[in-house]
């Protein structure tokens, strides 16, 4: 497992000299395979007992903390309470112990001080998130009715248009370098198309989707605030969204020719306005100069130093 699905927490506080040269560790941020793989080996051997399968867990070293958590909230919810040693209740009480939460931030808002309190939260909400077609929320006060459809909890789409639906799935097969920005009027799609980088004098694509969301037709106005010296094809452009009986999506793109590349980072604006509404969007765009694989080559001192600190 170590070797297959390596992670990376144990090498955090390791001296560089004490790690051997063949010794594998994963990149920072992808420590959910090794995770999953310790989890199930607590599971396994654990045999069923709560106590010898969150120890084993949590001898086995890395994520700790997440794989133990983890994997003891997966035996609370099949077992319940009553296959947990009273050992390991006792000592919270069913109350919620973290640091991760600031409670003066807003005092407004209501936190849950035990995990029943947070539970029947969770509870109350479910019937409002799987909504009536799936869970019947009438008699809530005495229980509910779940609908255990696979077809209806797996990436169940919803109605975008009168012929259209839509799920989840369809954010999947975005492009990973896709923002959304949401709006009343509508919703704002950027691709990058590749990551952000740019080279001096090459030209490259920006494709800007957009959805109504309002049942009548929209024009809208988008224009680009783009770097000093800086090229592009169409610097303003009008879009048309279609009613919501019909298409009410449209697409532009457009193509950025970068020039004068001073500095490591660039940034640009796309301001989108709809002709007859108060309400426009901002959406602040960042490029970075493609990292030089040379530092030691740059043209000067100053030029040096805004590499490293984008790229060290």
């Amino acid at each position: 497992l170590f070797n297959e699905v390596p992670g990376s927490f144990g090498a955090w506080m390791t001296p560089l000299e004490q790690i051997a040269e063949d010794e594998p560790i994963a990149e920072m941020g992808f420590d959910a395979p090794n995770n999953i793989g310790i989890i199930i080996i607590g599971w396994l051997y654990g045999e069923g007992d709560f106590g010898k399968s969150i120890c084993i867990a949590t001898n086995c070293g890395e994520d700790a903390d997440c794989t133990a958590g983890t994997l003891g909230a997966i035996l609370g919810i099949i077992n319940g309470n009553k296959k947990i040693d009273e050992k390991w209740l006792k000592p919270l009480g069913g109350n919620i112990k973290t640091l991760c939460i600031d409670k003066t931030y807003n005092l407004e808002f209501s936190l849950p001080e035990t995990t029943e309190q947070l539970t029947d939260r969770v509870l109350n909400l479910t019937p409002q998130f799987l909504g009536s077609r799936i869970c019947d929320y009438i008699n809530a006060e005495k229980g509910y009715d779940i609908n255990i459809d696979e077809n209806n909890l797996y990436c169940r789409p919803h109605r975008f248009t009168p012929w259209r639906e839509k799920s989840f799935l369809d954010v999947l097969r975005q492009s990973p370098f896709v923002v959304k920005i949401q709006n009343i009027l509508f919703n704002v799609y950027v691709d990058y198309v590749n990551e952000p980088y740019v080279n001096e004098g090459e030209p490259r694509r920006i494709i800007i989707s957009i959805e109504n969301n309002l049942q009548h037709q929209q024009w809208l106005e988008v224009k680009w605030h783009l770097p000093e010296w800086w090229d592009i094809s169409q610097k303003s452009v009008s879009v048309f969204l279609e009613q919501y009986q019909k298409s009410p999506d449209a697409k532009a793109e457009f193509i950025i020719t970068p020039r004068e590349l001073t500095g490591a980072r660039h940034d640009a604006i796309v301001q989108i306005k709809s002709v007859g509404h108060h309400t426009q969007v901002v959406i602040p765009l960042t490029f970075y100069t493609t990292p030089n694989p040379n530092i030691n080559s740059c043209k000067d001192q100053t030029e040096c130093i805004q590499y490293e600190e984008v790229y060290s």
